[in-house]
C-alpha cells in the first residue's frame, strides 16, 4: 500500500534554499498544522473531520543527508547518530562498548563544543580530525569557523 500513488505527498524542493532553510519550513508547516488541525469531509460517513498531521521520522540514507545530520559517514569508528555504534567489533561486543549504544544528545553536543575547544589548541588539525574520527561527530555548521581558526593557527 505505501507505494501506491495517493501515499506518496511531493512537500518542498528549490534551487535556492539550504536543505537546512527547507526542512525549517517544512517543520513549521507541520507543527501549525498540528496545533490547528486541517478540517476534511470523509465522503463515506458524509461528515467532516479534523486531520492532526505529525513527522513520524525522515528514512533516508544518503550524503546530504549525512552532512545536514553531522555525521562524518561511515569511516567514522562511530557510523550511526542513532545507535551510536563504535569502535571495533571486540569493543561493541564487550559490556562497555554496549553501553556506548546509548549516547544521549547533550553528549552529541558535548563532543561539538570539544571540537571547537581543540580548535585552538597546538596542533588542532590533526585534534580535531581524531576527535572527528573517534566520535563520527562532524558539526556541518561549526565546519567552516573551525577550520578557519586552525588555518589561522597554523599560519602563526
Amino acid at each position: 500500500m505505501l507505494n501506491k500513488e495517493f501515499c506518496i505527498h511531493f512537500v518542498t524542493s528549490s534551487p535556492h534554499a539550504s536543505p537546512l532553510e527547507l526542512m525549517a519550513a517544512v517543520k513549521a508547516s507541520i507543527l501549525e498544522a498540528a496545533r490547528l488541525g486541517i478540517v476534511a469531509f470523509d465522503c463515506l460517513h458524509d461528515e467532516e473531520l479534523v486531520l492532526i498531521p505529525y513527522a513520524l521520522f525522515f528514512a533516508g540514507d544518503n550524503p546530504m543527508q549525512a552532512e545536514e545530520c553531522s555525521h562524518a559517514g561511515l569511516t567514522a569508528n562511530h557510523f550511526c547518530h542513532t545507535c551510536h555504534v563504535g569502535g571495533s567489533k571486540k569493543f561493541k561486543a564487550s559490556d562497555q562498548g554496549f553501553q556506548t549504544l546509548f549516547e544521549t544528545p547533550e553528549e552529541m553536543a558535548q563532543h561539538s563544543k570539544t571540537l571547537w575547544d581543540k580548535s585552538v589548541l597546538s596542533g588542532a588539525t590533526k585534534k580535531v580530525e581524531d576527535h572527528q574520527q573517534d566520535t563520527g561527530v562532524w558539526d556541518t555548521l561549526a565546519s567552516p569557523y573551525i577550520n578557519a581558526i586552525t588555518k589561522k593557527g597554523v599560519e602563526l
